[in-house]
């Protein structure tokens, strides 16, 4: 779960990885991959993988993180 569970919004969740450059695309690539098939939703359905962030300054928050 690491930095999905509870829509990466614990303050012990993971922030950011760090990936050595020889292994970097190819981590990057699977990463993608699985991130993908997270379903985003009501966090009420046994399904749903990751729900809404609590508020709008935390959303923005986590976006800056991936232009990072």
């Amino acid at each position: 779960a690491g930095g999905f569970a509870n829509s990466g919004q614990v303050c012990i969740s993971l922030q950011r990885l760090y990936v050595h450059k020889a292994v970097a695309k190819e981590f990057t690539k699977r990463f993608v991959e699985e991130t993908k098939k997270l379903k985003v939703g009501n966090p009420l359905e046994k399904d749903c993988d990751v729900g809404p962030m609590i508020e709008l300054k935390e959303a923005e928050r986590a976006e800056a993180w991936v232009k990072e």
